[in-house]
């Protein structure tokens, strides 16, 4: 199927058309994904030979940003605070 070199244990999941991989612990730095001969795409292609290819895992910081001005005044049923989450 495919194998990403280097790195902790991957969680592999397929859905339809994609191959979906987690690890089993934080990562970053480069690393590279083999995807062996064999493995075919949704119209039943597979490619002629094993194809490598280059990732690189970034440590990005998350937060969240709040929209609007002013302050945040519940009405009588809910509370509603809009935000939009960002990457830095």
């Amino acid at each position: 199927m495919a194998k990403i070199g280097g790195l902790p244990e991957f969680t592999w999941q397929i859905d339809a058309n994609r191959l979906i991989s987690w690890p089993a612990k934080h990562i970053s730095g480069q690393a590279a994904i083999s995807v062996f001969k064999g493995l075919k795409n949704s119209s039943g292609i597979e490619p002629k030979e094993t194809q490598v290819f280059k990732l690189q895992f970034r440590n990005q910081k998350t937060a969240v940003r709040i929209i609007g001005k002013g302050v945040i005044v519940p009405d009588e049923t809910r509370l509603s605070l809009p935000f939009e989450a960002v990457t830095f």
